[in-house]
């Protein structure tokens, strides 16, 4: 760190997209790989997750895994297996929080002309996790649909809303 910039800790992980993992000897890998499972275990273990979710993060690389479990526990969701799967997917995709808070919305796909509107959509309708990960992984036409049916409002369950709105809007 003698440039002065902070070290990003993802640039560590075993198998991470731009790192070089050549200069690794066996044994760090193997002692990256055993402290990954246990960490991936205790994950597993506090937070309730069902043997097919736990199966799918177990199968993952390292930098998956990680990326996922940074993003911190599930206690707070009423499906966390459910929530795990959709951060697995976000992770593979790479659009998991730079922050790596908890709750944090993925950064938007710079590539999407729509994303600010979606990002936004998102946020002013206190949308969940896994109903951003739902709504991201739609086809633009769909997003463009179900954000043009306006607000969420007046509804218990927002995230709930969306997803019937996805599924209306998709027959």
């Amino acid at each position: 760190m003698a440039s002065g910039l902070p070290l990003d800790r993802r640039s560590l992980w075993l198998g991470a997209p731009g790192s070089d993992d050549s200069m690794r000897s066996h044994d760090e890998i193997r002692i990256i790989k055993e402290m990954t499972n246990d960490e991936v275990e205790m994950f597993v273990q506090a937070n309730n997750i069902d043997v097919a979710a736990a199966k799918e993060l177990r199968n993952e690389p390292p930098h998956v895994q990680l990326a996922v479990l940074e993003r911190g526990p599930l206690k707070a969701c009423v499906n966390p297996s459910g929530a795990l799967v959709a951060r697995i997917r976000d992770a593979k995709r790479g659009v998991l929080s730079a922050s790596g808070r908890y709750g944090g919305t993925p950064p938007p796909n710079t590539l999407d002309p729509t994303t600010n509107e979606l990002d936004r959509f998102l946020t002013d309708n206190r949308i969940d996790q896994a109903g951003v990960a739902s709504m991201r992984s739609e086809p633009l036409e769909v997003q463009k649909a179900v954000m043009a049916r306006g607000p969420l409002v007046n509804t218990t369950n927002p995230s709930a809303s969306l997803m019937a709105r996805i599924r209306t809007v998709k027959l």
